[in-house]
């Protein structure tokens, strides 16, 4: 291989880490996207960094409860943790934790998740490709 062919190749594989791929999450367990001018639930990976925002409605609201799965193919790279807030009264914060096994799911904070209301979702998290998906 010359040094041209080397040049393209390492270009390539830096334009494919760099690009930004947006997936639509399919919510789970009741919760919906909140809709109207707010923003729907997405997931943007970036290289090895998958993010997850947008506004949704409550579902069910049990402890554990299993929120969405990351898009096909992909995992977090270990067990982290985000941000589920409800801004109106009365304010809330829950954590949210994202396991290896491609899920997240609502865990307890002191307490319950209200049945209404719209909540802001904030997740951050190292992945990995795990196949069966598209990279």
């Amino acid at each position: 291989m010359n040094g041209i062919e080397q040049v393209n190749k390492l270009l390539q594989w830096v334009i494919e880490k760099l690009a930004v791929k947006e997936y639509n999450l399919n919510l789970l367990n009741g919760w919906t996207n909140h809709g109207g001018d707010n923003a729907p639930i997405k997931a943007t990976i970036i290289g090895n960094e998958m993010a997850v925002t947008g506004t949704l409605s409550s579902g069910t609201i049990a402890k554990n409860t299993k929120l969405f799965d990351f898009p096909e193919g992909y995992a977090a790279t270990y067990n982290c943790y985000g941000r589920l807030t409800r801004f109106w009264n009365p304010l809330q914060e829950h954590l949210v934790r994202v396991y290896p096994n491609g899920t997240a799911a609502h865990i307890d904070n002191n307490y319950d998740l209200l049945a209404s209301g719209t909540y802001f979702l904030d997740i951050k998290v190292p992945i990995k490709y795990v196949g069966g998906g598209t990279t």
